[in-house]
């Protein structure tokens, strides 16, 4: 007797749908026969729904969605109030008027939110080098290690639905630096500077759409090999769906040179400003293949031999595949295309980088481990490695190629330890032959 009490129920439901769907209105208003009034009606004399006499379908009165919504909202908190005939008149209701009850609760949720809403964290660094530069004696250069310890703390601010607010500072201490690669200079260690390297607004302006200006941490490309998080200062503007992120950029990097340039020397070093402009693309075929393509470019189509930096006219292509469930390769190739860069060595404006790894870490998840190997070339007018955080191995004033391994543990949530070794080359012998020596980078991150 209950099943075909329910099957009739049902039934009946689905007469009443198609009947009406036909009648409809496209106004706010709910038509007057719909059969919403009935369930209403019936789910509040069975009490499963509390309503005033001035909300009663009873009262003749049209309701418009939204009103209906409400109701049909109330019927969902009282759920273990119904029967199951009751329940499935409740589902069918939450099917009719879905789209309102969704706004519903997303205005409840935004009235609950206290903005704004502040998260604190930050990290600890210890990292050393042996053979800064890992230029040979023959070259003149210093055969030298470095030992960095770096604090950094950040916040970021939801001030309200669209507007974000991310900062960070952080003091570096830099032990035996030295300007490598040159037998002038002396040797000595950093006090710890302190630098803030994050500083920026973010306005959401809709799910797809957001503005950043102030101070970034940027990585761009597959790689890290164009910038790895360093500090630009300028403008970003965003778009982003479930494939696609594009980003426009107009950023002065200057920040982020001097701050190489600061664990490098032994003196405070003038960077002058390098604007750059360009484009950061993202297209995420699938979960096992990424594919990511820059064009930046900079102002000054000159090279700068007082601060290192180069011309930009940079076009970089580069992809993440998935190749097998436990191995993942990364390569990206690079052309900088600046009048100088071809003019002088044509050949030192281009380079490439290709990794295959083993496995993949989890802060979250202490013991997961990566192992990798890969093969870097890069000329010295192809990129600028003093944006890269640590990629190649050497001044970009030479240029490098040859082979590396890293190996990334967990060793606890959010505690990881890195391990890595390159033997490079010159780029080009025909331009610089001499030997680098091996050099091993060790890296302790905890964040909290």
């Amino acid at each position: 007797m209950r099943k075909i009490l329910l099957f009739v129920v049902v039934l009946v439901l689905l007469i009443s749908l198609i009947g009406t769907a036909l009648a409809a209105s496209s106004l706010d208003d709910v038509p007057a026969n719909h059969w919403a009034y009935t369930a209403i009606r019936d789910l509040a004399k069975a009490k499963v729904i509390d309503i005033n006499l001035d909300e009663s379908p009873e009262s003749n009165k049209l309701m418009s969605r939204y009103e209906c919504a409400v109701l049909v909202a109330k019927a969902m908190q009282n759920m273990d109030k119904a029967n199951d005939a009751q329940k499935i008149i409740i589902n069918s209701l939450k099917m009719e008027f879905d789209p309102e009850i969704k706004d519903i609760n997303m205005s409840v949720t935004k009235k609950e939110k206290n903005y704004p809403i502040v998260k604190i964290g930050g990290d600890i660094r210890y990292r050393f080098y042996s053979n800064l530069g890992g230029t040979g004696t023959n070259k003149g250069g210093k055969s030298t290690s470095v030992s960095q310890d770096r604090f950094r703390i950040g916040m970021t601010a939801q001030l309200d639905e669209r507007w974000t607010v991310n900062a960070r500072i952080g003091s570096q201490f830099v032990s035996n630096r030295t300007n490598y690669g040159s037998t002038s200079g002396s040797n000595g260690s950093s006090s710890g500077e302190t630098q803030m390297d994050q500083a920026e607004l973010v306005y959401q302006m809709d799910p797809n759409w957001s503005a950043t200006v102030g101070r970034s941490s940027m990585f761009l490309g597959t790689t890290g090999a164009i910038s790895d998080c360093t500090s630009w200062d300028g403008f970003t503007l965003k778009y982003s769906d479930n494939k696609f992120t594009g980003r426009f950029l107009a950023y002065d990097i200057s920040q982020a040179l001097q701050g190489y340039v600061q664990m490098t020397t032994t003196t405070n070093t003038k960077t002058d400003a390098q604007n750059i402009k360009g484009l950061d693309l993202v297209y995420k075929f699938n979960p096992k293949i990424t594919v990511t393509a820059d064009y930046l470019i900079s102002d000054n189509q000159k090279t700068n031999t007082s601060n290192n930096s180069l011309p930009w006219n940079i076009l970089a292509v580069g992809a993440k595949v998935k190749i097998a469930p436990d191995y993942t390769l990364k390569t990206e190739v690079i052309s900088n295309r600046a009048s100088h860069a071809t003019s002088v060595a044509p050949k030192e404006g281009n380079g490439f980088y290709t990794g295959l790894f083993y496995k993949e870490t989890n802060s979250n998840k202490p013991g997961t481990y990566s192992i990798g190997v890969h093969y870097q070339a890069f000329g010295k007018d192809a990129i600028n490695n003093m944006l890269m955080g640590g990629l190649t191995t050497s001044n970009n004033t030479y240029g490098v190629k040859g082979w590396g391994v890293s190996y990334d543990y967990i060793i606890t949530k959010n505690f990881q330890a890195n391990l890595k070794c390159d033997w490079v080359t010159p780029y080009d012998t025909s331009v610089n032959n001499f030997k680098y020596k091996p050099q091993i980078v060790g890296v302790f991150l905890a964040k909290f």
